[in-house]
């Protein structure tokens, strides 16, 4: 991990708010996801501007994978919303007093249970 990166993770453990939305909109960078970040009462809110729609158990596995390696938290929790072209597609918490939760997440478990199950063979 480069210096600057993890500077930056140090940061927002501490609430640096400019450097949870670098972090967070570098995660997201490959879905050319931009995040912007509020904290209020023990509350990250972080809306997510998408400039397609995007299912919620990518976008929260790839934010789980950058949070996973922050030391701490600013907070208890974060209130995502997603936005394409204004309109909400989704909103969902994730609780950061959960470690295995978000370790569960960052692996992919939500891409693997978000996942269409495959119909049986008729007989």
């Amino acid at each position: 991990m480069g210096t600057a990166q993890h500077s930056l993770r140090q940061a927002a453990a501490m609430g640096d708010l400019g450097a949870v939305q670098t972090l967070l909109t570098q995660a997201l960078a490959p879905k050319g996801i931009q995040v912007e970040v509020q904290h209020k009462s023990q509350c990250l809110y972080l809306g997510l501007l998408c400039p397609a729609p995007v299912p919620a158990a990518i976008a929260l596995t790839l934010l789980s994978r950058e949070l996973v390696q922050w030391p701490t938290y600013p907070t208890f929790s974060a209130i995502v919303s997603a936005y394409h072209q204004d309109a909400l597609l989704w909103e969902t918490s994730l609780d950061l007093t959960s470690c295995s939760r978000l370790q569960k997440v960052a692996q992919g478990d939500l891409l693997r249970t978000a996942s269409p199950q495959p119909s049986p063979a008729p007989p």
